[in-house]
């Protein structure tokens, strides 16, 4: 392929130009590759520009289709649209970010469904409910950026402030003497190689990874995800923005509360995505829950304490 051919893919991690078919090795440009269809997508673009870039050029059924198996998970998910709004915007404020309008939760839901019904995702939510009729699922949004530590500590403290023990938050010495700026959102790209404004996530109830040592739980969730592909471990602002979002369902304490039974397994988050921290020779990573009388904690999980579930998210 000739230069002047070749800039068009220069400044776009996936061009929306039609492609020929079928290339030759010495016509494909340096750090592309051509998929099946013949379409070209750089290198580095990652696993979900490569899937978006499929559901856009690849022959693919109607999207109603596509979407038609799960659409009870898919009119759940839009009952909740409201809430998530609210709750997205509670944390935002608290945060000193820009309020999100519906229209930005819409299309970013849009776009997300497609994805997640060609990677396997809403299958693994569909059979989740199944298997667990008597539990919920919950769709979250928060800020898709990074978030300092400082950040992230004063809006936890905002966050309880508003608990009916304001104030009240435990923080135990690995977590509070080692949170640095660094280890909290990744920004999550979209197809084209730019940002969503929100991350936008679906949560279980109920913990999804079952009681071992961090190590084990990695592994599981890296099995997970050979058929349910947007699974991952989230990180605590986003376990913040979900703890948000519960607060706005009325089945734990009651709009604008997080208080009484269960609401300690239902917000627990041992965060095995995160960096981890070392205190006198031990090894932790952060763990985020709310007791069931309110308070808010901070606290930290040694790597081979296998008494704490987790859970991982799609997103």
């Amino acid at each position: 392929m000739n230069s002047s051919n070749e800039s068009q893919y220069k400044h776009s991690n996936i061009s929306v130009e039609d492609q020929p078919q079928a290339l030759t090795p010495d016509k494909i440009p340096s750090g592309y590759a051509q998929m099946e269809s013949g379409l070209l997508v750089r290198k580095d673009a990652g696993e979900h520009a490569v899937l978006m870039s499929t559901i856009k050029k690849e022959k693919q059924p109607d999207q109603n289709e596509l979407l038609k198996p799960y659409n009870e998970i898919i009119e759940l998910l839009n009952d909740q649209e409201k809430k998530a709004l609210t709750s997205y915007n509670e944390y935002a404020r608290d945060l000193g970010d820009p309020e999100m309008n519906n229209e930005t939760l819409k299309k970013t839901l849009e776009i997300k469904l497609l994805k997640w019904a060609v990677d396997g995702s809403l299958k693994y939510l569909q059979d989740w409910l199944k298997q667990n009729p008597e539990h919920k699922i919950y769709m979250s949004a928060s800020p898709n950026r990074e978030i300092s530590g400082k950040e992230f500590i004063e809006s936890l403290r905002k966050f309880g402030d508003n608990q009916i023990i304001p104030a009240s938050i435990h923080f135990s010495i690995p977590v509070n003497t080692q949170f640095s700026d660094n280890d909290y959102n990744i920004p999550e790209p979209n197809a084209n190689g730019e940002n969503f404004p929100i991350s936008l996530t679906i949560w279980t109830d109920a913990p999804n990874l079952e009681r071992n040592t961090v190590h084990r739980q990695r592994q599981s969730l890296t099995k997970i995800r050979q058929t349910c592909k947007s699974a991952y471990a989230p990180s605590l602002p986003q376990t913040l923005g979900y703890w948000h979002r519960l607060r706005q369902s009325e089945n734990y304490g009651g709009i604008g509360q997080l208080i009484g039974e269960d609401v300690q397994n239902v917000t627990r988050n041992r965060a095995i995505g995160s960096k981890e921290l070392i205190c006198r020779g031990q090894r932790y990573i952060p763990e985020l829950h709310i007791k069931d009388n309110g308070q808010v904690c901070a606290t930290s999980s040694s790597l081979s304490y296998k008494g704490h579930p987790t859970r991982f998210v799609i997103g």
